[in-house]
């Protein structure tokens, strides 16, 4: 299990050293684009997320959370100090409270019963995190009948 949660947390900075802003696109608009932009490509990848973190009173799980999650977060500080801002910890910690919501939304379909407003007021992507989104049914493990 901990190799899949560093796959899967492994993947999101992977995807945000590669990024490239767009013309007028700060680099946090950026990474946050980018991360959106796989919430339906990379569903399982996140669901593991969040079941990690209910997973986390083992503690190698909850040692490979910290680990991950401080990456992130390091990561989003030296990237706003790097580019000027002026309280690069908040912003950081706003930005991953945002992705947090975001995807907690895609696990439960949240922006199915939201106004387009409401969820504007979330993400700026729609139709990311609806009902719809979510598979009808899971597939089978390999070598399941």
């Amino acid at each position: 299990m901990l190799a899949v949660i560093d796959r899967a947390f492994g993947r999101i900075l992977a995807d945000w050293e590669r990024v490239v802003p767009e013309p007028g696109e700060t680099r946090l608009a950026a990474l946050g684009r980018v991360y959106v932009v796989g919430l339906t490509e990379r569903r399982a990848e996140l669901m593991v997320q969040l079941q990690a973190y209910a997973g986390a009173e083992d503690p190698e799980v909850a040692e490979t959370l910290r680990h991950h999650l401080s990456r992130i977060y390091r990561y989003l500080v030296y990237q706003l100090r790097r580019d000027g801002h002026d309280r690069p910890e908040w912003e950081a910690a706003a930005f991953c409270g945002r992705g947090f919501l975001i995807t907690a939304s895609m696990a439960i379909g949240l922006e199915s019963v939201l106004t387009p407003e409401e969820w504007a007021g979330i993400c700026t992507k729609a139709g990311v995190c609806t009902i719809a989104d979510a598979p009808v049914e899971s597939p089978s493990p390999p070598g399941a009948a």
